[in-house]
Order: structure tokens, then sequence, then C-alpha cells
């Protein structure tokens, strides 16, 4: 997999993809996570205990370990949800706080077709588009449609969730690792054993782990074979943002040619990594990483 968000790139590097169609794309996209951009810890969801016809579409805060009423589809058009369900406007009414629902996805039904540009999820029969109700983003608030206005209760953002590991292109049993929850906690190469240390979430340009600790540069520092840490995660805080290149797998520090890097090409367990010039490493590999997401940046 790579990284992606609602605007669903193809190819290229993190940046402003064209807008696309869902239909363009052949493979369903599965697994992901619908945010609102300005709120990554909420999700959208199917309404709790109900996966028949008519249940609500509302949000709600993100399941760290996974929750199938917020893992989405995306196939063609439609966005399903619970196996076989989709969004789906309500009745198909087109007027301004039409809430939105599941229903069980049926081939052309025009109520569960869907664009998704820019930011945007815009009904495919309506300049309507998929609104967080009253800008409001407490668990359990109903989603509606509203006029496209690209306002902030109309941008969202998808991550494929809900955590992946991070492997270095030349070990498949080795796993990027922050032993400690700590702020200043080391981020070490290790052997791959699936806890929580090694489980790494894509949430808009950052990577997170424990659910609310990012990668971080440590102290902004831009010196060759600086090394990475956590600290918690702070929206816009410059040390903590990375774009993946999928064409290279390479994570680069987002404005900076520097690269994660694996140092010394070790992969003893504990091995601390660095930041390194992208592409200027002796050895390759060491700035080739395997990541279980889709290729994405929101900067």
């Amino acid at each position: 997999m790579y990284l992606v968000s609602v605007l669903l790139i193809a190819s290229g590097v993190w940046g402003n993809p064209t807008p696309q169609h869902p239909a363009t794309r052949q493979a369903p996209l599965t697994n992901q996570y619908i945010h609102i951009t300005d709120n990554f810890e909420m999700c959208l969801a199917a309404a709790p205990s109900s996966d028949e016809n008519g249940a609500a579409v509302v949000i709600e805060y993100c399941a760290t370990g996974g929750n199938g009423r917020q893992n989405w589809t995306i196939s063609g058009s439609t966005l399903q949800v619970l196996g076989n369900m989709c969004l789906d406007v309500t009745d198909g009414a087109t007027a301004n706080g039409t809430p939105l629902q599941i229903w069980e996805c049926t081939p052309g039904d025009v109520n569960q077709e869907w664009v998704l540009s820019g930011s945007s999820i815009q009904w495919s029969q309506e300049d309507s588009c998929l609104d967080l109700t009253n800008g409001n983003a407490t668990n359990g608030n109903v989603m509606q449609i509203w006029d496209c206005t690209d306002g902030p209760n109309q941008q969202w953002t998808l991550t494929t969730g809900p955590s992946e590991p991070i492997t270095p292109i030349v070990s498949s049993t080795t796993c990027l690792t922050a032993p400690t929850n700590a702020n200043g906690g080391e981020v070490v190469v290790d052997a791959c054993d699936g806890s929580t240390s090694q489980l790494w979430t894509q949430i808009g340009s950052t990577l997170v782990v424990y659910g609310n600790k990012c990668l971080d540069v440590t102290n902004g520092n831009t010196a060759n074979g600086t090394k990475l840490q956590i600290w918690d995660c702070t929206p816009g805080d410059a040390n903590q943002q990375f774009i993946f290149f999928p064409s290279d797998q390479n994570i680069q520090w987002v404005n900076h040619d520097i690269c994660v890097d694996l140092t010394d090409g070790s992969l003893a367990n504990g091995n601390q990594v660095q930041m390194m010039p992208c592409y200027q490493d002796p050895d390759a590999n060491n700035q080739i990483w395997s990541f279980g997401i889709e290729y994405f940046y929101s900067g």
C-alpha cells in the first residue's frame, strides 16, 4: 500500500494532485479512515450498534485499534462500510441539511455516488458536499449534505488505518520502534513483534505511534546524523512533518532534502535511526522503507 488522502494520488509526490472521480481508479481502496481535516481525532462512522438500512452516518472519536464502523472502502464512486453498506443521501433529498445514512449498496443508485475532488466529498448529482453539521465535531453528530463551499466543514482527509509497521527494505522482520512513549524517546529499529511501539498511523503529514506521539526531528536539527525521537504531536510543528515517496520509498522531512536513514545500515536491535541527505547515503537501501499505508501528503 501507499499513503492516501481524500486527494487520492495515484503517482508523483505528495502535494496538490489533480482531483479525480473515484470511478477513474481500478482497485478499491480498503480500510480508510475519513477525518475532518481540522480534527484528526474524529472519524466518519456508521452509527454505533447498527448495520441496517437507514443507520445514521456520524462523526466520532477514531478507534485506535480499528473499528469496522469507521473503516471505509472506496470502490468506484461509492464509499462503503460494514461490508455492503454505502454512504447514502437520505431519500435522495437535495435540500441543505439532509442527513446522511448508510444503505445497502445498489449498483447505479445515484444517492450513493460521490466525487472526491480536492479535499471535498461531493454528491455526484448535485453541488452538495459531505458536511460536518454545524461545524460540530462532537461524538455522535449526524452528518449532512450542504451546498459545496470549500469551507472547513467540508474538508476531509483519508488515512489508511488503523496502524501499520514501518520496515527497512533490507529486512521485513525489523521494525521502526519507539521503545518508550515518553517525550524524547528514541526511535530505533528492533525485531518486529507486533507491539504498539511498532505500529504507526499516518495522520496528515505526521507519523503517529501510541496514539498521540509523533515521529520528530530532535530540536529541528538539520545536521547530518541527527537522531529521531518521538514527541507529543503538535499541529503545525515543522519537526513532525514528513513525506513518503512511493516511487523511491523514502521518508523525507517536509521542506528539507533530508530523509529518514538506517544508521550505518545496522539492523542491530536498538540502533537509533537518523536523518541524512536524501539519495546521498552510499548505501541507498538505508533510506528505503516499506510502509503499510497509502500515499498521501496533506501539506
